[in-house]
């Protein structure tokens, strides 16, 4: 037997409540993908206080990756300047690129 929409509101997340369909115009007929049922019930679902706390978390991400970057060019600078030699300014480039794609596995790992 094919299910109503207000019998589809019942199963779960992934059907709009009765609240989301009077803010969203949808024919009746029209089916709605997975992630955008998931994306309006979370939408719905959080609060000022989580979206605070994710913002705050991006900017604190974006902080540190350029405090990383500013770091690391002044480091590498400083090696250059010490080392006085062109045979070893290939060995620094290397180890700033091995250093950089390191540090941004391990961010990411977590």
């Amino acid at each position: 037997m094919a299910t109503t929409p207000a019998e589809s509101d019942e199963k779960g997340p992934s059907s709009l409540t009765a609240s989301n369909r009077s803010q969203i115009s949808r024919r009746p007929d029209e089916t709605v993908l997975p992630g955008v049922a998931w994306t309006e019930a979370s939408s719905e679902h959080i609060t000022t206080a989580n979206r605070m706390c994710i913002l705050f978390g991006v900017l604190l991400v974006a902080w540190a990756s350029g405090l990383d970057n500013m770091l690391r060019s002044v480091y590498h600078n400083k090696a250059m300047n010490e080392l006085n030699s062109q045979a070893l300014v290939a060995t620094v480039y290397v180890a700033k690129s091995v250093i950089s794609a390191a540090t941004q596995v391990s961010a990411l790992a977590g």
